[in-house]
């Protein structure tokens, strides 16, 4: 009888552990993912770089050459003597050479250029070819010098 009661009690403490392991542990249940299609609205901000049209180094140096021309003499006050008998109003800008040269140094821009001038005065039209250097300087006086 001893052994039909521990048979009991084993019965008992197999079926009373398999109902404790199925109610602890945890159900596994199978996880679909739907995707649906949705427009989702969000304000993002993006750098824009702003581009600003500057003159190139070669425009500025032209049109200080054309100063220095009218002149006589460019802002440092070196004779710059390109008109000869000819007055400022009576030159023309034929041509700048695609084929140009800029040097940066410290705080200095040397521009090395050709241009082509016509002077006209109703009797002898005069068409010349320049080599030019500009040098441009922080804090200094552009220098102008024909090659």
């Amino acid at each position: 009888m001893e052994n039909t009661i521990v048979g009991i009690f084993v019965i008992l403490a197999l079926f009373l552990g398999l109902i404790g392991g199925a109610v602890i542990t945890p159900n596994e249940t199978e996880v679909q993912t739907v995707y649906q299609d949705r427009i989702v609205e969000k304000t993002v901000e993006v750098p824009v770089e702003v581009v600003v049209d500057a003159p190139n180094q070669l425009e500025l140096a032209v049109a200080e050459f054309m100063t220095a021309v009218e002149n006589e003499e460019d802002e440092a006050g070196r004779d710059v003597d390109v008109l000869g008998d000819y007055y400022f109003d009576e030159v023309e800008v034929r041509s700048v050479e695609d084929d140009y040269t800029v040097e940066y140094v410290d705080d200095k821009t040397k521009v090395y250029f050709s241009i082509n001038l016509r002077l006209d005065d109703d009797d002898v039209r005069l068409k010349e070819t320049y080599d030019v250097k500009v040098v441009f300087e922080d804090d200094e006086d552009t220098r102008v010098t024909i090659l």
